[in-house]
């Protein structure tokens, strides 16, 4: 494995918090729509609760921010995020299907 650049490290650690609470932030709203939606309350909680369960994995909520596992890290996010426009290319990547 090639050393991680130390410029790229460090953007690496700046952006990730921001790009995680935006991703927890997509996560929210979407519990709360299925919250809110139509439905059984007991269909809806067993829902909320089977996507809690999964979420939590994901990278946009929780990494492993070691030198070690930051080319996987960095893979895993540039190759599941969704499509951007060139204008916005600075922005984070967004979370749901977009992150693994």
């Amino acid at each position: 494995m090639l050393p991680v650049n130390e410029s790229d490290w460090k953007l690496f650690r700046k952006r990730l918090p921001e790009w995680q609470e935006r991703c927890m932030e997509q996560l929210a709203e979407s519990y709360a729509a299925l919250l809110v939606g139509l439905g059984k309350a007991s269909d809806k909680f067993w829902e909320l609760e089977k996507r809690l369960r999964k979420d939590k994995k994901r990278v946009g909520v929780v990494a492993d921010v070691s030198r070690s596992k930051y080319t996987i890290t960095c893979s895993i996010c540039w190759m599941t995020r969704p499509s951007r426009s060139r204008t916005s290319q600075a922005s984070a990547p967004t979370c749901g299907s977009g992150w693994p």
